[in-house]
């Protein structure tokens, strides 16, 4: 299984994608019909990023909650306030605020959340309690 983990990327998800389509669309007698992508949050990623690499075989993507920009060493990406490309994440913790009708302890408890599921990620128990947690 391990000498399979390295297939587990966006770029081959993206190349699986293109070869399904390209077959399907010639098994169906469809080869110049156009295909739009769609999808929200990774598969919004996904949309986007076939579009832009495979613009002669996607003729437009429609992508919603899609963080394409939001990875390090991107301009527009930086966990650090007052940095250029902290508006990122100050929109998209936005929901986590009392401004937005959320408890006043809605963003710490999130915040300790994702601290705590890193904290259990680092060791086999850990990572077989959350395997058990989340159903994986």
């Amino acid at each position: 299984m391990n000498d399979c983990l390295n297939l587990l990327t966006h770029e081959q998800a993206m190349a699986d994608y293109v070869q399904l389509l390209t077959t399907m669309k010639t098994n169906l007698s469809a080869t110049s019909s156009a295909v739009i992508t769609f999808g929200g949050s990774y598969g919004g990623m996904l949309s986007a990023w076939l579009r832009m690499k495979y613009p002669s075989v996607f003729a437009g993507a429609i992508s919603a909650s899609a963080p394409i920009f939001g990875f390090p060493g991107l301009p527009f990406y930086s966990q650090n306030e007052g940095e250029a490309g902290a508006s990122y994440w100050d929109i998209v913790s936005y929901d986590t605020t009392t401004a937005a009708g959320s408890d006043s302890q809605c963003s710490t408890l999130l915040s300790q959340a994702f601290e705590l599921i890193v904290s259990y990620s680092n060791d086999e128990s850990g990572r077989t309690m959350l395997e058990e947690a989340f159903g994986l």
